[in-house]
């Protein structure tokens, strides 16, 4: 696992980039609530695209992680923007999410 210094992580896709069909990750909802959403946008090299955000769900702001588990999330990218080839992807948890564990990050896909 790893700790955000700040609020976003962007990962850049190997190659020419990627078409996407969902993006997510897996975080440790134990150990505190830094934010309530994740946004997530796509770089095409030309643009930048918002694709949407997923709500964080709330649950006890402490506990000890050998009793607890980990929570995923995803967000489906619209048919639309599926076919786009993106050579970024952004996570933004907002300005509140410094310190917010995470252990996995996901784009699910095909390479272009």
């Amino acid at each position: 696992s790893t700790f955000l210094d700040s609020g976003k992580i962007c990962v850049v896709l190997p190659g020419d980039g990627a078409k996407l069909k969902a993006i997510g990750f897996t975080y440790c909802p134990w150990d505190r609530n830094y934010g309530r959403e994740c946004g997530f946008s796509g770089h095409t090299g030309d643009e930048s695209v918002v694709l949407g955000s997923v709500d964080i769900p709330r649950h006890r702001e402490r506990g000890d992680p050998s009793t607890e588990k980990v929570g995923t999330l995803f967000l489906t990218l619209p048919s639309e923007q599926q076919e786009t080839i993106f050579k970024t992807i952004e996570w933004n948890f907002g300005n509140s999410a410094s310190g917010r564990r995470l252990y996995f990050l996901y784009a699910l896909g095909a390479l272009a």
